[in-house]
Formats: C-alpha cells, sequence, structure tokens
C-alpha cells in the first residue's frame, strides 16, 4: 500500500463508526440493477433499503442519476466554453483590426519615405501583413505558454491535494 498510515486511520476510523443492530460496522453496500431501470424505480429501491435499514447514518447514492447529471452539466459547460471562445474570437478579430489600422497610421510617413524610394504598393502591404504576422504570432505563442503553464500547475496542485492522507 502506498500510506501504510491511512489504512489504519481508516481501519481506526471504521471502527468507530455507528454499529448496525448486530454490531456490525457498516461500510458500503453497491448494487448493480438492470441496464434500462427508471429513475422511479432506483429511487423506490433507495428508500425502501434506507426505510428497512431504519438508521439515520445512511447515505443511498445513485451513480446513474449522478453521471446524468454530470454529462448535463458538462454539456452547459461546453456550451458556455463555446460561447465564450466565439466572443473572444470576434473581439480578437476587432482587436487585430485595429491594431493593424494604429500600425498603418503611426507609420503613415515611413511608409512614405518607402514609396518614394521606389516601393510599390504591394510590396508595402507585405511588409506590414509581415509585421502584424510577427506582432500577432509572438502574442498568440507567449499567451498559449502562459496558460498552458498555469493549467499545469493547477493540475499538479489538484493532484497533490488529490493524494493527501485524509
Amino acid at each position: 500500500m502506498r500510506y501504510p498510515k491511512v489504512k489504519e486511520a481508516y481501519n481506526k476510523r471504521l471502527i468507530d463508526f455507528p454499529k448496525s443492530k448486530d454490531n456490525i460496522p457498516k461500510c458500503s453496500l453497491m448494487l448493480k440493477l438492470k441496464p434500462g431501470t427508471t429513475l422511479r424505480q432506483r429511487s423506490l429501491l433507495k428508500n425502501n433499503l434506507l426505510n428497512f435499514a431504519n438508521d439515520n447514518s445512511l447515505v443511498a447514492f445513485d451513480s446513474v442519476t449522478f453521471t446524468e447529471d454530470i454529462e448535463q452539466r458538462m454539456g452547459m459547460l461546453d456550451f458556455f466554453t463555446i460561447a465564450i471562445s466565439f466572443v473572444c474570437f470576434i473581439l480578437g478579430f476587432f482587436q487585430l483590426i485595429v491594431s493593424i489600422s494604429a500600425n498603418i497610421r503611426d507609420s503613415l510617413w515611413e511608409l512614405g519615405v518607402l514609396r518614394a524610394i521606389g516601393m510599390t504598393n504591394d510590396e508595402i502591404l507585405k511588409i506590414t501583413i509581415y509585421e502584424s504576422l510577427a506582432n500577432n504570432l509572438s502574442s498568440i505563442i507567449l499567451g498559449f505558454l502562459a496558460g498552458l503553464i498555469i493549467s499545469i500547475s493547477i493540475v499538479a496542485q489538484f493532484l497533490l491535494y488529490l493524494e493527501l492522507p485524509f
């Protein structure tokens, strides 16, 4: 076992749990039902078992309902994530347009000098596009790396939290 002290603490807590009528420590009872069992049937079984046990310290957990609820919440989370991503994409697109137009306005004098020494409109357009790509790609790469580092650190903290003894 990875944490022997955790097992000892678990066994001690199991002994301290409330006892049933026959003085047997309770841990868990897992039932597998037929596929296609309805919510009403599962609820009836759960309630009947709790009434039969007649013990207020028992908890019944329906994994099928829990899974359905989690899937529904994940669907809503996916929808909101897609909506927020779409809004961010649109805002980023407008930011790109504003950035390019501001860059052209700021370098209008430089572009005039380049035209005066013989550059064509196509060559000036290429220079402007390359400059914008360099600025935006560097921002995208730095933002991606920062997000990746932050997400890895959050996941690492969560995994370390899960392995702590209780």
